[in-house]
Formats: C-alpha cells, sequence, structure tokens
C-alpha cells in the first residue's frame, strides 16, 4: 500500500492449490494463479495441479533465470533436478498458459528492478524480467483483461517490442478450425520484432519443436510463414513422443509461440496460439 506495508492474517486455510482455487469460486473472486519460478529446484511446482479457469499464465522467466526448458540459455537457478516442470513441459501436458517475465528482487521497484548482474548470485549477466501486455488502454481493468485473455508476452528486462499471431489471431488465443483445415489446411503465422539492438536470432516454436529458426541481422524483424504440414500427423507425433497416446491430451491441439535473442544476449518470448478443430 502507498500508506504503508501491511500484513493480512486470516483464519481460514487452504492445503492444496485446489483448495484456493475452490474458495475463490465460492467468493466469486477475479482472481489469476500464475506459476512463479516453477523450474527452480527448491521451489518445484506440482503441475499436477493446474486449473484453466485460473491458471492463465507460467513465469518463463524471472532474475532467477530462464525456466523455458531444460538446457535453455541463462538457466540462473533452474535446476534439473526435478524433470517435468518447465514452461515447455506445462505446455505439453496440454495446460493453455500465457507467457511473462518478471522481477522477483524483492526490491520493490516496479519497471525499475534493480536485480541485474550486479548480483552474480544469480548465476547469469541479464536481471529482472519485464511482462508486456497488449491492452486498448493503461487502466488496471484494462491491463487485468489482458493478463486473463494471455494477451502478452515476456522479456528478460528490456523493451522489446513483439506482435505474433496465428491466422490473424492474437497470441494467446484460441483459433477453431475445421475438419478438413485441420487434416490439410495451412496455418499462416505473422509475427513482427522490434528490438532494442540487433536481432541475432528468431524461433518459431510448434509443439515445443523449432519448425523455422532465422538469422536476424538489424533491430527489426518480420516473419510470414506458413506451416502446411497437416495438423492431425503433427499431433499424433508429438502425443507418441511425448507419451500421451495412452493419456492423450484433453483435445488435438497445436500451439504456436515465438522466441527471440539480440545480440547482447536479451530474449523475448510471445505467449502462445492454439489451434483445435471444432
Amino acid at each position: 500500500f502507498s500508506s504503508g506495508p501491511k500484513n493480512a492474517i486470516v483464519a481460514g486455510q487452504c492445503d492444496t492449490p485446489a483448495d484456493l482455487w475452490r474458495k475463490l469460486r465460492e467468493a466469486k473472486a477475479r482472481a489469476i494463479t500464475g506459476a512463479h519460478h516453477h523450474s527452480v529446484g527448491f521451489f518445484p511446482v506440482d503441475w499436477s495441479y493446474w486449473d484453466p479457469e485460473f491458471d492463465r499464465f507460467v513465469e518463463v522467466y524471472s532474475c532467477w533465470g530462464n525456466s523455458e526448458f531444460y538446457g535453455a540459455p541463462h538457466p540462473g537457478w533452474a535446476s534439473d533436478r526435478h524433470r517435468g516442470l518447465s514452461t515447455q513441459d506445462a505446455l505439453a501436458r496440454g495446460y493453455r498458459l500465457g507467457l511473462l517475465a518478471s522481477s522477483d528482487g524483492h526490491d520493490g521497484n516496479p519497471g525499475n528492478a534493480q536485480w541485474s548482474n550486479r548480483q552474480p548470485h544469480i548465476h547469469h549477466h541479464l536481471g529482472s524480467g519485464y511482462v508486456a501486455v497488449l491492452a486498448p488502454e493503461l487502466t488496471r481493468k484494462a491491463a487485468f483483461d489482458a493478463l486473463y485473455a494471455r494477451r502478452l508476452y515476456a522479456t528478460t528486462g528490456v523493451r522489446i517490442a513483439l506482435d505474433f499471431r496465428v491466422n490473424g489471431l492474437l497470441m494467446g488465443s484460441e483459433a477453431l478450425v475445421s475438419s478438413s483445415e485441420w487434416e490439410s489446411g495451412a496455418r499462416k503465422i505473422h509475427a513482427r520484432v522490434v528490438g532494442t539492438t540487433n536481432i541475432t536470432r528468431v524461433s518459431l516454436i510448434r509443439n515445443n519443436a523449432e519448425i523455422c529458426v532465422l538469422e536476424g541481422r538489424g533491430p527489426t524483424f518480420e516473419l510470414e510463414y506458413e506451416d502446411r504440414e497437416s495438423a492431425a500427423a503433427i499431433e499424433t507425433r508429438f502425443l507418441r513422443e511425448n507419451g500421451f497416446l495412452q493419456s492423450p491430451m484433453p483435445r488435438p491441439t497445436l500451439y504456436y509461440y515465438l522466441r527471440v535473442v539480440q545480440e547482447d544476449g536479451e530474449m523475448a518470448w510471445s505467449s502462445p496460439v492454439w489451434v483445435s478443430p471444432r
């Protein structure tokens, strides 16, 4: 609070995330519960808990490191002690999560976090992350609506501008296509990036696999790409490779997102767009 810190002490108790979500529903609360540095080994997240009403995004990056996948650049405190906890692991479960970044520096300077390479114990040369929301106006309600709709993207702490769309739909969207489109139609991907310095690499990821990797040469980048491979064939292969054929994902789905790397090592990630048959 602007008037000073307050500690809230309540009589009730929630022993599991499911208990919390039940109480939020009972209270008719409009709330979001996003997983935080979920692959850090000493604070592992149990991904068996997930609620699509409240779990709307996941923190792909903070000052503690990059949690996109095991072996990702700038891992910081991210650990492989507990497998199956990365952002890509959650997406592979069929969870529809936007991607954001934050500071977690505990220094109380929103938008101007001080955690950077001046703190060597964070084990990487980047600092606190930023989240960008695509909102029609700068108000609390508009920002919340954008977070809930997953119209957001993550950066490692620089103001990279990023537009990413599939079939004309903004990042965070869910696209439904006809059966014929699912079997043989192309998905049209558009991206535009304006970096803070030269962009060196842009990767288009589909169901956790890079399907298009391009090298950049300047601070701006545009991508127009058509994915013409049969969505049904891609999805079957994905389920087989990830062991989901015996216990499949809730519905056939493809998801796409963008990863950007600058020459100074700073990065950005779009939220995914999901494509499913009607």
